[in-house]
């Protein structure tokens, strides 16, 4: 009886083992491919300039998707507003894209609120929603290093504290 129990806690044992081996393994941190922004899309300013995202590449980018009515991207503006200021000497970029917004409400906003960086629409630009997945909701921010490749990304509002961390990672 007594080699049954000791079987049975061995084998008790050995099942332990494999089971924390396999917790381990599912919770290693693996380094994922770097994903790489678009930077292919051509949008306007509100007064109807052209400006090619593509002309980012090589500077650390900021980009934030925003609407005229809303009250957590409006927020934001003067943090992005110190950032331009702040990083101007180390080239960051930072672009505020209206998801839905026509040029005339983006111009009327523009003569009301001190932004020191582009608002380009964004309207009738699905496929540039889609790919920085910020059809869901707004604000949502993405923070591209002069590579391309993304920083972060992040749905909603966020704190100062969290975009200072997010440029500082970019460069």
């Amino acid at each position: 009886m007594r080699s049954s129990v000791r079987v049975l806690v061995a084998g008790s044992a050995l099942v332990l083992t494999a089971a924390a081996g396999l917790v381990a393994f599912a919770q290693r941190k693996v380094d994922p491919p770097a994903e790489h922004a678009r930077l292919d899309f051509v949008l306007k300013n509100a007064k109807g300039g052209v400006v090619d995202l593509g002309t980012f590449k090589g500077s650390p980018l900021v980009i934030n998707f925003w609407a005229t009515y809303c009250g957590p991207c409006k927020a934001e503006m003067p943090i992005l507003n110190d950032l331009v200021a702040e990083h101007r000497a180390r080239r960051l970029a930072v672009i505020g894209i209206s998801y839905d917004d026509a040029a005339p409400a983006i111009a009327k906003f523009e003569e009301a609120t001190p932004v020191r960086y582009p608002l380009l629409v964004g309207l009738g630009h699905e496929d540039l929603m889609e790919a920085y997945e910020a059809d869901i909701a707004l604000p949502t921010t993405w923070v591209i290093r002069a590579d391309g490749t993304v920083v972060a990304k992040h749905i909603g509002a966020e704190t100062r504290e969290w975009f200072e961390a997010q440029v500082r990672a970019a460069f």
